[in-house]
């Protein structure tokens, strides 16, 4: 249509707008909106929500992301998307896993909430950059959960077959998936799916923080 704004400068335009919200946080709160319109759109699209978008479901969102940028609060924006075809996992997530004897639906699954954790850490820390470190001690918790366990299995493992290793490594990696998500606290109310602690160990096992054989440090050069 003719006259229209540049979709360049819509988000722009509707910062402006928004003269109940705080001047410091319009500029988010008219890109979450944008965000959430789009993908509105694109669902309308595919045929997975009516094409009409009624005012009162416009002015229920808006409500929310202003209620949740001024209380803080952490939205688990990835908690059930996908990562795009393109995507490429971090090599050591399929070491890990390979260690123990791991499947390739055991290597899918920890790809698939790797990338939603590590997104989601990412906006997060953009958002807010206080929120590093918020992240850096629930990692701490995480850590220390796993820790008690691997130094378990080490014992347990202490001069048996590489094939109880593995085995015992095995389930640990099973622990991470199943159990943690519902024995450990989240990292806010606000966060409620697994997908988080999930993908959060794999992260971490990225960098050797954690594993899943008893032996991963030596095998995987963390030494």
């Amino acid at each position: 249509m003719p006259g229209q704004q540049n979709i360049r400068q819509i988000e722009n335009e509707l910062a402006k707008t928004l003269t109940s919200v705080l001047s410091k946080d319009q500029s988010q709160v008219a890109a979450l909106m944008v965000e959430w319109w789009n993908r509105q759109i694109i669902h309308a699209h595919c045929g997975k929500r009516d094409k009409a978008i009624p005012r009162f479901e416009l002015v229920k969102r808006r409500m929310e992301i202003v209620a949740d940028i001024e209380h803080d609060t952490l939205v688990d924006y990835f908690a059930v998307e996908l990562p795009p075809e393109s995507h490429k996992s971090h090599p050591m997530v399929a070491n890990q896993i390979s260690l123990v004897g791991g499947t390739e639906a055991e290597f899918r699954r920890a790809v698939t909430n790797e990338w939603r954790a590590r997104e989601t850490r990412s906006r997060w820390s953009t958002e807010n950059p206080w929120r590093r470190e918020l992240i850096a001690r629930y990692d701490d918790r995480l850590a220390e959960e796993w820790c008690d366990r691997h130094v378990d299995i080490c014992h347990e493992c202490n001069g048996l077959s590489e094939e109880t290793k593995q085995s015992k490594g095995r389930a640990l990696l099973k622990w991470s998936h199943y159990e943690a998500p519902d024995k450990i606290e989240s990292i806010a109310p606000s966060v409620t799916t697994p997908s988080y602690i999930r993908g959060t160990y794999q992260v971490l096992s990225i960098d050797g923080r954690v594993g899943w054989h008893p032996d991963y440090v030596a095998l995987l050069g963390f030494k």
